[in-house]
């Protein structure tokens, strides 16, 4: 599993936006960083899915 397939790394990402948008006072940046860890959510669900599909590598079926 890559970085970019794992659900935790984009979890922990949006938290990390939800918690610097609840520090600032500017209601366009917290806007726009809520938005980001929406996406960051999406991405966590895309990965979960992702990571469900078997490879044929992972079963012995990759050709040598």
């Amino acid at each position: 599993m890559t970085v970019f397939n794992d659900p935790a790394r984009w979890k922990i990402r949006a938290e990390e936006a939800r918690s610097l948008a609840s520090q600032l006072a500017d209601l366009d940046a917290r806007e726009a960083l809520l938005r980001i860890a929406a996406a960051y959510e999406e991405m966590a669900i895309k990965a979960a899915d992702t990571s469900k599909i078997v490879s044929p590598r992972s079963v012995g079926l990759a050709a040598e």
